[in-house]
């Protein structure tokens, strides 16, 4: 009885698929369009621009610095001159605050 009934199915589905062969196709093609739009890849996402030159110029300071120890005591020097002014500057403006 079941087989029967799979094979009726079978004949069901083979004279409908006979009579109406542009609708099952359009129904494949919206199938597909609709998975293919479900399974893309995600976009890549775009770097900040900030971030993107930040790291450029922390990579060509580190190479900079590897590559000449001179350059290194440089650096230091500037960026302790750099954070003495800071310093400076945050003790003016807590006298000019209070």
């Amino acid at each position: 009885m079941a087989q029967g009934a799979t094979e009726d199915a079978l004949r069901a589905g083979r004279k409908y698929l006979s009579e109406n062969p542009v609708a099952i196709i359009l129904a494949a093609l919206m199938v597909g369009a609709v998975l293919g739009f479900l399974l893309r890849p995600a976009p890549p996402k775009q770097p900040d621009p900030v971030q993107a030159v930040r790291e450029w110029f922390e990579n060509a300071l580190e190479e900079l610095i590897a590559k000449s120890p001179v350059s290194k005591k440089q650096l230091r020097s500037i960026q302790g001159d750099l954070t003495d002014r800071a310093h400076g500057f945050q003790k003016w403006l807590r006298f000019w605050c209070h």
